[in-house]
């Protein structure tokens, strides 16, 4: 398996392993794209050859802070492709004056925010006032306790609660902050991926294996997350989970006999979640 190559990993087990990118939309969190990539390469490169792949125009990428560099701000603007990515917190970015002059509510939360012009592109910067308090407190505490140096210390009260964007979208700083706050829907995919599908478990021995392996899991996730929207857009997210339908509904089988598709019987249960999500899967 000529993919697996020795790169980084959380573990930081120096050993073979095969990266793979997982591209989904903001708008219904259905998983749009993977693509597998040889164990070595982590660069915003292939992000940009992976949109050209899709051949997707006028969408916005929405990166985490892993992305960002100056570099691969660089590559995304060559390539024309619009971006929300989050800078670093030691970035010095942090260092540039930018005016708190607005306010929305996200949750409940009061959050400051303001923009500015820099470098062809646009600084988005916001302060969570949520945050901030739970950042201080902490601060304080290591302080106190010695664990952290005056100089951290000071720092990181500069920064508490705050949030600073890099994008090359000129919109305002809520929207902004909205599409930043859909990225943790890719993190839950591979939630998904990992611990229900358990589709990280490789047991492979070529690529052509390991192709059909990544293919089929990407079938089920999507499978996977339209039950998941079907479920939330019937308000039944504290009663069912997607793995508590398909546990139920796989009691029910649909049978060939002489040529005509007929369902085995359909328990009451399964009758009511089916008429609760509205599916019309059983004929009266």
């Amino acid at each position: 398996m000529n993919f697996a190559e020795k790169g980084y990993n959380k573990e930081h087990f120096h050993i073979p392993q095969v990266n793979f990118a997982l591209f989904c939309t903001a708008n219904d969190n259905l998983p749009t794209m993977v693509r597998i990539l040889p164990g070595s390469v982590r660069d915003v490169k292939s992000l940009a050859l992976s949109v050209q792949e899709i051949g997707v125009e006028n969408k916005t990428l929405i990166l985490d802070r892993g992305f960002y560099s100056q570099g691969s701000i660089k590559t995304l603007n060559e390539h024309k492709l619009s971006f929300v990515i989050p800078t670093k917190r030691n970035s010095t970015l942090y260092n540039e004056q930018i005016n708190l002059s607005e306010h929305f509510f996200y949750h409940e939360r009061l959050i400051k925010c303001g923009k500015k012009e820099y470098g062809g592109n646009i600084l988005y910067l916001f302060e969570d006032s949520e945050m901030k308090k739970e950042e201080e407190y902490t601060l304080y505490k290591q302080h106190d306790e010695n664990k952290i140096t005056s100089k951290t210390f000071n720092k990181g009260l500069e920064k508490a609660g705050k949030i600073l964007l890099v994008s090359n979208v000129d919109l305002a700083p809520e929207n902004v902050f909205l599409m930043y706050k859909k990225r943790d829907t890719v993190e839950k995919h591979y939630d998904t991926y990992k611990s229900i599908l358990e589709a990280d478990k490789l047991y492979l021995q070529d690529n052509e294996s390991l192709f059909g392996h990544i293919f089929i899991s990407f079938l089920s996730l999507y499978g996977y997350v339209k039950i998941q929207n079907c479920i939330r857009k019937a308000n039944l997210t504290s009663k069912y989970s997607p793995r508590d339908l398909i546990e139920q509904f796989r009691k029910v089988y649909m049978m060939d006999l002489d040529g005509k598709m007929i369902f085995t019987e359909v328990p009451k249960k399964i009758g009511e979640m089916e008429k609760k999500l509205n599916l019309k899967l059983f004929p009266k």
